[in-house]
């Protein structure tokens, strides 16, 4: 019988790709805080001004590059 010399843990995608698990733990977190996607978008446009309706397009092409892939 052969006997496991070692054993690997990889858990920040360099062997296998967790992307999708980490999307779903920050999902979650955000769920658990009652932030939304307005919310993140906003803080990844780090203050800078964009009208409402830039703003709703963004979002909207998040959701078609989420729904493309």
């Amino acid at each position: 019988m052969n006997t496991p010399k070692a054993i690997l843990f990889d858990l920040d995608g360099v062997l296998t790709d967790t992307s999708e698990y980490h999307y779903q733990a920050w999902k979650h977190l955000a769920d658990d805080e009652g932030i939304g996607q307005r919310d993140s978008l906003l803080y990844l446009l780090k203050g800078r001004t964009v009208s409402e309706a830039q703003m709703q397009e963004m979002m909207d092409r998040k959701n078609r590059y989420y729904t493309e892939s």
